[in-house]
């Protein structure tokens, strides 16, 4: 799989994480795990990641699995350590921003009407519900294709 790279300095890296691949090893994922993938794949060779000049990935923060987003990933220890700590201590913020397309809700009312009292409601998926039409299982009924920005 590759991923495309939005942005990269001597410290880190951007990756476009797409939604369904982990970012780090946690016993409740069972999906890919881009810290490990990133290293492997380095410590093989592979030309496109050893000409970045990195000594490890190391993710800097925890994005779920079900979400896909912009992806930071540390080039060396050092660098590891510092930006963990500027996103723990709040130096950095994050912006989230959902993207979501559907049906009207009601009968005749069209564009504009109020929803019913219903719709309002957040809609829960219990951990072992079936896989939804795509596929891929949302996260407590988000659907995977949801994007952090």
């Amino acid at each position: 799989m590759r991923l495309p790279v939005l942005a990269e300095t001597a410290d880190w890296l951007a990756l476009e994480k797409p939604a369904g691949v982990g970012l780090r090893a946690y016993p409740w994922d069972s999906e890919l795990d881009l810290d490990a993938a990133l290293n492997m794949q380095l410590q093989a060779g592979k030309p496109e990641l050893v000409r970045r000049g990195a000594t490890l990935f190391g993710s800097i923060y925890y994005l779920d699995p079900a979400i896909s987003g912009v992806a930071v990933f540390a080039k060396n220890r050092d660098a590891l350590a510092d930006l963990r700590n500027r996103f723990g201590s709040g130096e950095c913020t994050f912006r989230f921003q959902f993207v979501a397309a559907g049906q009207p809700v009601g009968g005749a009312g069209g564009v504009g009407a109020a929803p019913a009292p219903a719709a309002l409601a957040p809609q829960r998926q219990a951990e072992d519900d079936p896989l939804d039409g795509q596929g891929q299982k949302g996260l407590h009924g988000v659907p995977p294709h949801c994007r952090v920005a």
